[in-house]
């Protein structure tokens, strides 16, 4: 398999039980606190890495690339919005509408970085639209509260429009940048933006597994960025949005195995035949927009 493939697939299957974790760690900890925290994880963990194998390299720290700065802000509104949605929906809705970053940032490889695209990609493209479309309104059928499903939904979305910013501008910096000293740019930064918010007294307060899901939910963002840059090096950034597409399945998937096994700190998913279909032609749409082999 392609490493860039490969890089990719980790992402989404990591990401692929994100929600869920997100969705616990809401029960104990504010939305701001929790994204701090991963960072904090995540950069601590990388600067030891470069601290003992090459401190040279920690020297992006102190004159990053413009572009970093913005692509750090980028991701660090990501993660805020994505939260504050979970908060407002649910876990797996939440995920099948945040695919909005990996789309975007697979029609930036199309529009602004000259990859090139033949008519199954195309296709693949209306066919994920359609299945969206499709799961979307089959969970807006199932609701009461529309509202705060619709706020929630916004506020996905445009954490997923914020994410493929800063993906389109990573795949524009490892042109020129190694993808993990970036990762310290971004880390980092966002760590700072985010430490005046940080409610240190609820952290105190957290037991041994609070502790546990919390430093889980940092090595996630280690090693979800950590792949996601790589692969951006590695492959054309069209293929790379639409892998990280297929993680939404993954996440329900595992929603309906931990709600059947009798746990209720996750609601359920409940699917009708218009978000099954959905969730098919999501596939179908990936599958096709990944297949290069047959050009126009």
């Amino acid at each position: 398999m392609n490493r860039g493939v490969l890089f990719a697939a980790i992402t989404a299957l990591v990401w692929g039980f994100l929600p869920i974790k997100l969705k616990v760690a809401l029960g104990f900890a504010d939305a701001f606190t929790i994204v701090w925290f991963r960072f904090a994880i995540a950069f601590l963990c990388l600067s030891l890495f470069y601290l003992l194998k090459n401190k040279k390299d920690l020297k992006i720290l102190f004159k990053p690339p413009i572009l970093a700065i913005i692509a750090a802000f980028a991701l660090a509104f990501n993660y805020y919005g994505y939260l504050h949605g979970i908060a407002l929906t649910t876990p797996g809705s939440a995920q099948v509408i945040i695919v909005s970053g990996p789309m975007s940032l697979a029609l930036a490889g199309f529009l602004f970085f000259g990859e090139k695209i033949n008519r199954y990609q195309i296709l693949g493209f209306l066919v994920l639209l359609l299945g969206f479309v499709l799961f979307y309104f089959d969970k807006l059928s199932g609701l009461t509260n529309t509202a705060d499903f619709n706020i929630g939904s916004l506020w996905v979305l445009s954490a997923g429009l914020s994410w493929g910013l800063y993906a389109a501008l990573q795949k524009k910096l490892v042109r020129s940048y190694n993808p993990q000293q970036l990762n310290l740019v971004f880390y980092g930064l966002s760590t700072l933006i985010y430490l005046p918010t940080v409610n240190f007294t609820q952290i105190s307060t957290f037991n041994f597994n609070q502790w546990g899901l919390m430093i889980l939910l940092g090595l996630n963002t280690l090693i979800a960025y950590g792949c996601i840059g790589e692969a951006l090096k590695r492959i054309p950034a069209n293929q790379v949005g639409v892998i990280v597409t297929l993680n939404p399945l993954l996440a329900l998937i595992t929603i309906g195995i931990v709600t059947n096994l009798g746990y209720t700190f996750i609601d359920p998913e409940n699917l009708g035949i218009l978000g099954i279909s959905g969730a098919v032609l999501f596939i179908v749409g990936a599958i096709l927009v990944i297949s290069r082999g047959k050009k126009d």
